[in-house]
């Protein structure tokens, strides 16, 4: 059985979508820490700042290599040091 890869052709626009998408979850985190009462659970505003953290990571990704990793984000991790 073939190995298949993780990474997606992606066209040439693609990281402006993904811009996008890292803007909005940084924006929802900003928001939820705003709205947050002292001493509430943090966990909401982290988990958005990670997943712009992780969404930007595909943005460059998509931008240099014009690639994205659909499957597991971990991939991601190693697809930067390559295009880097």
């Amino acid at each position: 059985m073939a190995r298949r890869s993780h990474r997606k052709p992606v066209d040439s626009d693609c990281w402006k979508e993904r811009l996008a998408v890292v803007r909005e979850f940084l924006t929802a985190a900003r928001q939820d820490y705003e709205l947050a009462e002292p001493g509430a659970v943090a966990i909401p505003i982290l988990s958005h700042a990670v997943h712009g953290a992780i969404s930007h990571g595909e943005c460059a990704t998509a931008f240099r290599a014009r690639v994205v990793d659909q499957q597991d984000h971990g991939f991601t991790q190693g697809l930067l040091r390559e295009i880097l």
